[in-house]
């Protein structure tokens, strides 16, 4: 099994976001209703979350993963698109990635 890369802020993962601002203007039009703009926005960033998720265990990887998602999900809302968005990912993904499988997702759906 391949080792995940660590991501770093010269990571080849980000260069998915090869057209400057598209995820924040993705993520703003998330906020706005735009389910496909989500969508898209979710699946591109998959490849990062991955990298953040920090285990080789694909098991415990993936539900790191979906634990970032769901915290992504529960936050959207607070996120300010005249900001970049990587880092504020990345500092989800950070938090997620130092708590047990589920354990920030849980009380984010526990508040809600």
């Amino acid at each position: 099994m391949r080792r995940p890369a660590r991501l770093g802020w010269d990571s080849p993962d980000l260069a998915l976001a090869s057209e400057p601002g598209r995820w924040e203007r993705l993520m703003a039009q998330a906020q706005a209703g735009d389910r496909a703009a989500y969508a898209t926005l979710l699946t591109e960033l998959l490849p990062v979350l991955r990298g953040l998720a920090g285990t080789t265990e694909a098991a415990e990887r993936e539900a790191r993963v979906q634990a970032m998602l769901r915290v992504i999900h529960a936050l959207r809302h607070v996120y300010d698109p005249a900001r970049p968005l990587l880092p504020w990912v990345a500092g989800i993904g950070r938090r997620c990635a130092m708590e047990r499988p589920g354990g920030l997702a849980a009380r984010f759906r526990r508040r809600g």
